[in-house]
């Protein structure tokens, strides 16, 4: 690969979070929040139906805490899921492409690409497909030059 693409930073609580949410597997994030929101709603119904007042102290510190935990799992499930069906990524195929501002042969060159380069998908246009950099430069490319993986 001869082009080297450096990453945008992301803010460090941002990449804590997409750490984090790549650190579990979406099935498993699927079964904890399943499980957190089972233990809310015994809870809740739980502390219903018991009428002892130190119980009920000790039930509101567990239904607070796994409310958080379901909501934290939630949050990163639904993250998961909307980028597994979101986000599309390509390689460039060819040797050498030169990336347009606009989707048609006479647009501007606004930089060139080498094979093997990934790419974030972002649009198309009949034969042209807007691409993403990981370094934020957008263009467009046609679609035979690139294959989507």
């Amino acid at each position: 690969m001869v082009d080297r693409i450096p990453e945008i930073p992301r803010v460090f609580f941002a990449a804590w979070i997409y750490d984090f949410a790549n650190l579990i597997s979406l099935p498993m994030l699927g079964v904890l929040t399943g499980v957190m929101y089972v233990a809310l709603v015994t809870l809740l119904v739980y502390r219903i139906l018991r009428r002892s007042k130190a119980f009920r102290r000790g039930n509101l510190t567990a239904i607070i805490i796994s409310g958080v935990l379901l909501v934290v799992f939630a949050s990163l499930l639904a993250l998961r899921i909307y980028e597994n069906e979101n986000k599309l990524e390509a390689i460039v195929l060819i040797p050498k492409v030169d990336i347009r501002n606009e989707p048609n042969n006479t647009a501007t060159e606004m930089f060139t690409l080498h094979e093997g380069v990934k790419v974030e998908v972002k649009d198309q246009q009949g034969r042209w497909v807007k691409i993403r950099l990981a370094d934020g430069k957008v263009g467009w490319v046609k679609n035979e030059k690139i294959e989507i993986i």
